[in-house]
């Protein structure tokens, strides 16, 4: 019985240690290659090629390079088609192991997760790594695109019209202002590298208004931002410009403006553009204030200001518009020649209060108590007279 049990013991002992030995054989011989031989292996991608790789299934990562004989600019993207795992692209400079380069053989100029534009400052062979977006899942092939035109660097992007591949919608943008009324450029614009990947156009608008912006020729995507640079939070309006849409248009208060003329979808080829700007404010005849909430001019209670109703060229009134940061009893009073009638309103402009005479003598005087918010006030010639007048606002002195 003993030695029924020993020998038994043995067999299961030999059997663990056997199959031990198979797994980790097993294990040996699907170990993942070191970076090192992943770098060895790594395939050359001639210029202005498509490298396909449909068939390959990749769940880890791969090693491509190109081999550069001039400096110029290099772009590389990857896509994969037919498939919900996206590529992403790593550009890893003249170093495959670890990156290098950066800064003397060469300056990125726009990244995204599946592309990269790249100054090449320095020949050599440079090498980019694909891998799935999602390192839980395999990407079903890919393709990548490879595109270089020597002699070329990114001061070439300051071209008229601007560039600006970095997106920074910076100062050497073409400038537009609210004179430039039906003005035109042209121009071109391509998917390819060149100086036409994005047009900028920017400047100030010094009156609120309506800013038009429309094209013939090639696709265009069309945006307008609220501010010099393009940032999400200030994105006024976006649109195509083609056989369909012709123009984007949007109502705009004063201040910085872009607008950036970006390719659609795959388009290139030359296009004409015109931006041009209506104010709002003037309405069509010469005026010294706004006839609007829109166009409203500011008061404070640090000056008065003074205008003019005129009502020759129609319906004359003048807004202003002034904000509390507390809650405060505002006066408003008129004077001067003209008979004047004063309105005041909130900011959602609901009417709060009217007077014609209050102030004696053909004069408004309005004196509310108001919570801390914006407020619009309104002058105008009672029973349609005209004359000069002033407008003052005093705060009364809490008690």
């Amino acid at each position: 019985m003993f030695l029924r049990r020993l020998v038994s013991e043995t067999f299961f002992r030999a059997l663990s240690l056997a199959l031990l030995l198979a797994a980790g054989n097993v294990a040996s011989s699907f170990a993942l290659p070191s970076r090192e031989e992943v770098c060895a292996a790594a395939s050359t991608i001639s210029l202005d090629s498509t490298y396909h790789a449909y068939s390959t299934e990749l769940s880890d990562y791969t090693i491509h390079k190109v081999t550069l004989s001039a400096t110029g600019m290099l772009e590389v993207d990857v896509a994969s088609p037919g498939t919900s795992v996206s590529p992403t692209l790593t550009f890893l400079g003249t170093g495959c192991v670890s990156s290098a380069g950066l800064g003397t053989a060469y300056k990125v100029v726009n990244q995204t997760p599946a592309g990269v534009i790249v100054e090449i400052l320095t020949t050599g062979t440079f090498y980019f790594e694909i891998a799935p977006e999602d390192s839980q899942e395999v990407l079903e092939g890919y393709k990548v695109r490879v595109s270089f035109e020597a002699d070329r660097s990114s001061a070439d992007e300051t071209s008229s019209p601007s560039t600006d591949p970095t997106s920074t919608c910076g100062s050497s943008a073409t400038g537009i202002s609210s004179s430039s009324i039906d003005e035109s450029w042209l121009g071109e614009i391509s998917n390819g590298i060149d100086e036409w990947d994005r047009d900028v156009f920017g400047g100030v608008i010094d009156v609120p208004g309506v800013l038009r912006v429309r094209s013939s020729g090639t696709a265009l995507k069309a945006t307008v931002y609220a501010s010099g640079d393009c940032d999400q939070s200030s994105k006024l309006a976006e649109g195509t410009l083609d056989s369909s849409s012709s123009e984007v248009a949007v109502v705009t208060h004063a201040g910085a403006h872009r607008v950036v003329i970006d390719p659609a979808t795959n388009d290139s080829g030359s296009y004409t553009l015109s931006i041009s700007f209506f104010a709002l404010c003037a309405d069509g005849e010469s005026d010294d204030h706004g006839d609007n909430m829109l166009c409203a001019g500011p008061l404070s209670t640090s000056s008065s200001v003074s205008g003019q109703i005129d009502n020759t060229a129609g319906d004359d009134q003048d807004f202003f518009s002034f904000s509390l940061s507390s809650q405060e009893t505002v006066v408003l009073a008129s004077s001067g020649s003209l008979d004047s009638f004063g309105s005041l309103y909130d900011e959602a402009g609901r009417l709060l209060e009217t007077d014609d005479n209050g102030g004696g003598s053909g004069h408004f005087r309005i004196e509310r108590e108001l919570t801390p918010g914006a407020y619009y006030v309104r002058v105008e010639g009672s029973g349609g007279a005209e004359g000069s007048y002033g407008l003052s606002m005093t705060i009364e002195p809490k008690p």
